[in-house]
């Protein structure tokens, strides 16, 4: 690529020269030897819902594949170790606990909805962690950042839905997934502030229930807009549901979904959906998302489309730490990866986010958020508003 995003690889200090060689055999904390640095990633492989997470991996892949392709930090090899949560909070605390005490990460990226299980954990122990940002707990700790704070009420998505004509809306959510039974109460709340009644919350599971409960319950609550918490394949099926029995639908919004891998199999059913995006639409173009889909291509190929929620999520969590263990020195330790953190106040990804103030988006939701809409032939995604902001609610 002919431009490039510079990773702070060119410091100096005590511990090395400035001619780029690594940094002394002194220079050793958890996770950091001479000559590399170790992360961890964890996020549900397997478990209720887990499709939808299924390309974060690459994300992880391509963002340290990128860091090594330029030289690394401070002349360090970056490397990763993964675990999957199975979207448990008890599998969560087991398997960060093996990252943390066996395998001895400088720090975690964590795309799991489920941390909740070992975030006191990682706080005790100063493990600096970025990540998804859907649970209380990551407002809670100071070592824990994220670029997008979605574990909040903002009105942002009530008035994207109004703005379309909705009125009623019935939120799908799957069973006995405790984080977005949470998520759906903050939509409710954002959902009335805006002025659309929220008409009641279904929990579905696919492997024992038919598309059709749900289609009955959007007629039972006079609803005419349907909010998605579920993993778009299910989505799909439910979509057809409700057309099968003649609702009329003035909007659909998926939390999950910006992903084109999905339209080739899913797009005709997923046909006028509208996805959330806490990221700048990829179809807007420009150097950060031609650096990213080329870091994609070659470092993580199996993703194949770049245009995937998750693996954009994962990439920029990623990029996050990274840039944090850079800034953090020629000797970086926990502490100093986590004071990096913390003195993020304009970050943007290289230009894949809006700026935020990392430090301050620990408790302050994401109120601005851009919206696509799978186009009418279910072929690709249309942007429909790029920077949509709404107010933040408060705590109840």
């Amino acid at each position: 690529m002919a431009v490039t995003l510079p990773l702070l690889l060119a410091t100096t200090s005590a511990c090395s020269g400035s001619s780029g060689a690594p940094a002394a055999e002194s220079c050793v904390a958890p996770g950091v030897t001479a000559d590399q640095v170790k992360i961890g990633f964890v996020y549900p492989d397997t478990g209720t819902d887990a499709g939808a997470f299924s390309a974060a991996r690459g994300g992880v892949e391509a963002r340290v594949g990128l860091a090594n392709e330029q030289g690394g930090i401070n002349g360090r090899e970056v490397s990763y170790e993964w675990r999957d949560d199975q979207m448990s909070t008890e599998t969560n605390r087991r398997v960060v606990g093996e990252l943390v005490e066996d395998v001895s990460i400088a720090g975690l990226v964590a795309t799991s909805f489920t941390m909740s299980g070992s975030a006191a954990y990682l706080a005790e122990r100063g493990v600096p962690v970025t990540g998804a940002g859907t649970e209380p707990v990551w407002s809670q700790y100071e070592n824990m950042f994220v670029f997008a704070n979605m574990s909040g009420s903002v009105d942002t998505w009530g008035r994207y839905l109004r703005n379309n004509g909705g009125t009623r809306a019935l939120i799908v959510i799957p069973e006995n997934v405790a984080s977005t039974a949470i998520y759906a109460d903050r939509i409710s709340l954002g959902l009335r502030a805006a002025g659309v009644v929220p008409a009641g919350i279904v929990q579905f599971a696919e492997a024992s229930q038919s598309p059709q409960r749900v289609a009955e319950a959007f007629a039972a609550t006079d609803a005419d807009v349907l909010v998605s918490i579920i993993d778009p394949p299910v989505l799909a099926g439910i979509l057809n549901a409700l057309r099968n029995a003649g609702a009329t639908l003035r909007a659909t919004l998926s939390v999950p979904g910006y992903n084109a891998n999905l339209l080739g199999r899913y797009g005709p059913a997923l046909a006028g959906v509208s996805i959330m995006s806490y990221v700048t639409p990829l179809e807007l173009g420009g150097p950060a998302a031609e650096q990213y889909a080329a870091a994609i291509a070659h470092h993580a190929p199996q993703v194949g489309n770049p245009e995937q929620e998750f693996t954009i999520r994962s990439y920029i969590e990623t990029d996050m730490l990274l840039r944090a263990v850079a800034a953090a020195g020629e000797c970086p330790d926990r502490e100093s990866v986590i004071r990096a953190l913390d003195g993020m106040r304009d970050y943007d990804a290289g230009g894949l986010i809006q700026p935020t103030d990392v430090s301050g988006r620990r408790s302050q939701p994401q109120n601005c958020l851009a919206f696509v809409r799978v186009n009418d032939a279910g072929s690709s995604f249309d942007v429909v508003d790029r920077k949509l902001c709404g107010s933040v609610l408060p705590a109840r």
